[in-house]
C-alpha cells in the first residue's frame, strides 16, 4: 500500500531537470511515482519499465534509458533513485511512530472502560493513525494537541543529535506545531543532514535539538543539500 501523497520539492526538481525534454519529464515522473507507490526500486526488466512509463517508440525507449542513466542507480534488485529512497524511508519512520502511538493511546483508554465495554473493545481491531498528509485542517487545538503527543517522538526519531531530550521536549511543547508544520520540520531535518555543518567531525557541530527548535532553524537554507529527486548520489 502506498503513502497518501508524494512529496515533490518543485524548486529542486525544476532546477535539476531543466535540460529534460517533455518526454523525459513524463518518464522521470512516472518512474518516481512507481517507486513511491511500490516503496522500492523500479524493475530491471526493460519491458516492464516501458510498460510503467508507456514508452513505445524507439525515441521514447532511448529517453527512458537516458533518464535511468542520469537519475537512477542500477542495483541487483532494481533501479534506485537516491532521494526517492530517502523519502520512502522517512515516511516509513513517521508512519510507524504514529501508528505505534495510536495503538498505545487506544490501549490506555481501553483500560479505563467498564469491564463489559472493555471486553467489547478488545474485539475491535486496532487501526493505525492516519499519516501526516491526511490532516488538512491543522489550526484547531485538537490537531495541535495531537502533534504535541506523538509528534515529539517523530521529531526525536528524525533529529540526528539526541542530546538533552527533556529540554528538547519542552521546546517542542512550547512550539506546539501543527501537523503540517511538523511535516515541514522533519523534511527540513532530512535536508540539513546533508549540509557540511551537520556532517563534519562526526556531527559535533549539529545544534542541540532544543536550540534548533527555539531558533526556528527548520527555515534555514542548508549550504549543501541533496537535490530532491536529483542525481544518484
Amino acid at each position: 500500500m502506498s503513502f497518501a501523497y508524494l512529496p515533490l520539492y518543485t524548486g529542486d526538481y525544476l532546477r535539476d531537470t531543466q535540460h529534460l525534454s517533455c518526454s523525459e519529464h513524463g518518464i522521470y515522473l512516472k518512474l518516481l511515482m512507481h517507486c513511491w507507490d511500490q516503496k522500492g526500486p523500479a524493475p530491471l526488466d526493460e519491458r516492464k519499465l516501458c510498460g510503467i512509463v508507456n514508452a513505445r517508440s524507439s525515441d521514447e525507449i532511448e529517453a527512458l534509458r537516458r533518464v535511468l542513466g542520469e537519475f537512477f542507480v542500477r542495483m541487483e534488485d532494481g533501479h534506485y533513485n537516491h532521494r526517492m529512497q530517502r523519502e520512502v524511508e522517512r515516511c516509513e519512520v513517521i508512519s510507524g511512530v504514529r501508528s505505534e502511538a495510536g495503538k498505545k493511546g487506544y490501549q490506555a483508554k481501553a483500560k479505563q472502560l467498564p469491564n463489559k465495554s472493555r471486553t467489547l473493545a478488545k474485539q475491535v481491531p486496532l487501526t493505525p493513525s492516519p499519516s501526516l498528509s491526511l490532516n488538512h485542517t491543522n489550526t484547531t487545538n485538537t490537531t495541535r494537541g495531537s502533534a504535541r503527543g506523538d509528534g515529539f517522538a517523530i521529531f526525536w526519531q528524525a533529529y540526528p543529535r539526541k542530546i538533552a531530550k527533556v529540554t528538547a521536549e519542552k521546546a517542542f511543547s512550547k512550539l506546539a506545531p501543527s501537523v503540517d508544520l511538523l511535516d515541514e520540520i522533519v523534511a527540513a531535518i532530512e535536508r540539513q543532514k546533508a549540509c557540511p555543518q551537520w556532517t563534519k567531525d562526526g556531527g559535533q557541530f549539529i545544534p542541540h535539538p532544543a536550540s534548533w527548535l527555539n531558533a526556528a532553524r527548520w527555515q534555514d537554507e542548508a549550504d549543501t543539500v541533496a537535490s530532491a529527486f536529483g542525481g544518484a548520489v
